[in-house]
C-alpha cells in the first residue's frame, strides 16, 4: 500500500454539513456517493496512499468508501476546530507513518469536479520538494501540496487556532497552479447540490 518517499493524499471529510441539513458527503452525484467520488479522484492520481479525516457519522462515511484502499482517522474536534483541526490531525498522522511520506496532497470531499488531473497538476508543480497551491481564477482552494519539510510548522500554526486551513507562510513561497474556475463549485447547501447535479447531467449527456 505504501511506497517510501512518495506523497499521500489527504481527504478532509469531517465537516458538519450544517448548511445542507443532511450529511452532504453521503449524497448521490452521478450515481456515486460524493465522498467516494472525491476519494477516488485522489487515489487515481498516482499517490502512494490516502488518509481520510472523518468527523460526522464516521461509520456511515466508511461504509460509503467500501472497496477503496485508504487509511482513516476520526477528528473528535471537528465541530469546534473545523478544517484547521482536521488538517493538523492529518499532518500529525502522516508524520508518524513508516516509511516516511514525502508530502501531502490536500483535497476537500465536497468538490465533485476536482478529479485526478487537478491533483496531478499540483504534484507536477511541486516536484516533491516545494509547496504548491491551486487557484481557480483568483480564488485559492484545494488541491494543495504540502511538503513533509513543512508538516511540523504548518501543524504548529494550525493548532494555535488559525482560522484558515492553509497558513499564509506556506502560501508565500509556493508554486501557483491554475485550475479551471468552473471546477471550484462545491456542495455546501441545496442550491449548490442542484447546480452540481445539473452540470453533471449536462456532462453525461455530452459524453464527457
Amino acid at each position: 500500500m505504501t511506497s517510501p518517499g512518495r506523497p499521500w493524499g489527504v481527504l478532509l471529510a469531517a465537516g458538519a454539513s450544517s448548511r445542507m441539513g443532511q450529511h452532504k458527503l453521503l449524497l448521490d452525484v452521478a450515481g456515486e456517493v460524493l465522498v467516494k467520488r472525491s476519494a477516488r479522484a485522489l487515489l487515481e492520481s498516482g499517490l502512494a496512499g490516502l488518509l481520510v479525516v472523518l468527523g460526522r457519522e464516521p461509520e456511515e462515511v466508511r461504509r460509503a468508501l467500501t472497496g477503496l484502499d485508504y487509511t482513516f482517522v476520526v477528528n473528535p474536534n471537528y465541530l469546534r476546530g473545523g478544517l484547521s483541526s482536521s488538517l493538523a490531525l492529518a499532518l500529525r498522522t502522516l508524520g508518524e507513518l513508516a516509511p516516511p511520506v514525502s508530502g501531502a496532497v490536500l483535497g476537500l470531499a465536497d468538490m465533485p469536479f476536482v478529479g485526478p488531473a487537478h491533483h496531478r497538476r499540483v504534484l507536477e508543480a511541486a516536484q516533491g520538494e516545494q509547496a504548491a497551491i491551486s487557484f481557480y481564477g483568483e480564488v485559492l482552494a484545494p488541491p494543495h501540496f504540502i511538503p513533509r519539510s513543512a508538516f511540523a510548522r504548518v501543524q504548529d500554526i494550525l493548532e494555535d487556532g488559525l482560522p484558515k486551513p492553509l497558513p499564509r507562510a506556506l502560501i508565500t513561497g509556493a508554486q501557483r497552479v491554475s485550475q479551471p474556475p468552473a471546477d471550484l463549485l462545491d456542495i455546501d447547501d441545496e442550491p449548490g447540490y442542484v447546480q452540481a447535479l445539473a452540470r453533471l447531467a449536462l456532462e453525461q449527456g455530452s459524453g464527457r
